[in-house]
């Protein structure tokens, strides 16, 4: 099994500050609760967190990939949303 590659939050705090302006974080029950642009995302409470995390907060975010991996140039971030054929009609 390979490692997992880990990220600290404080890292991604700085990213979502230069790639995300207006960000909101808040703590929640069992995790961190970020907001940009009314979407949202859930980071668990784990500090460091695996790398997929930052991926997938990108995606889910809408925030521009290519910000992103000027902060985190190991993790592989997608290059735009897939859209099924069916949802382009």
């Amino acid at each position: 099994m390979t490692p997992t590659k880990t990220v600290r939050l404080s890292a991604i705090k700085k990213m979502l500050a230069k790639c995300a302006p207006g960000w909101t974080i808040r703590l929640a029950t069992h995790s961190r609760v970020i907001q940009f642009k009314g979407k949202t995302y859930h980071l668990p409470k784990d500090d460091p967190m695996p790398s997929f995390q930052v991926r997938k907060l990108v995606s889910q975010l809408e925030i521009d990939a290519a910000c992103a991996k000027k902060h985190f140039p190991n993790v592989q971030f997608r290059r735009g949303r897939r859209v099924s054929p069916a949802r382009r009609r």
